[in-house]
């Protein structure tokens, strides 16, 4: 096993000893409260919440780059959201604010429990990685052994003959 090969083991096993506390049930998704109808100010449908749980959902089938940078500009996307209904909620006043707080209080929980649950597809992703690293290495470590084993033994084999010829 080379150097780069050790590196990447040690890091990823530092980073699965670091994820460890992450691996506990996820709480049932938040429902956003309905929108106020009637006031003069509506709060939109939420399409980033969509778009991130989506996002999540084909990370956790398919954890590759592609479906991570995906995940990642949902939350982004999500994050905006929030960030607009919370300025919306700095102009407002009375009900129309307090609907629009726990919209955003809402939202922020959907988040949340989206982002345990991208976290726990990566933490899984990382110990199948692991895993996989720690077999290669068992793997390289065994043909090792039986090399140096062999090795030995054709060298005793060498000392024994020489040893033998000699006493002849």
């Amino acid at each position: 096993m080379n150097l780069p090969a050790l590196l990447r083991l040690a890091a990823a096993a530092m980073a699965l000893a670091s994820l460890a506390g992450c691996n506990r049930a996820t709480p049932p998704p938040a429902t956003p409260p309905p929108v106020n109808a009637s006031a003069a100010d509506p709060i939109p449908p939420a399409p980033a919440t969509e778009q991130t749980t989506n996002a999540v959902s084909n990370y956790t089938q398919n954890p590759t780059a592609a479906n991570q940078a995906q995940v990642d500009a949902a939350f982004t996307r999500l994050d905006d959201q929030i960030h607009q209904l919370q300025d919306r909620a700095d102009r407002q006043s009375g009900p129309r604010k307090a609907d629009t707080q726990a919209q955003i209080d809402a939202l922020k929980q959907r988040r949340d429990d989206l982002r345990h649950q991208y976290d726990q597809a990566k933490f899984d992703r990382l110990q199948a990685d692991t895993s996989s690293l720690l077999d290669q290495a068992g793997q390289s470590i065994q043909t090792g052994a039986n090399a140096v084993g062999d090795a030995a033994k054709a060298t005793g084999n060498t000392i024994k003959n020489t040893v033998n010829g000699n006493a002849d």
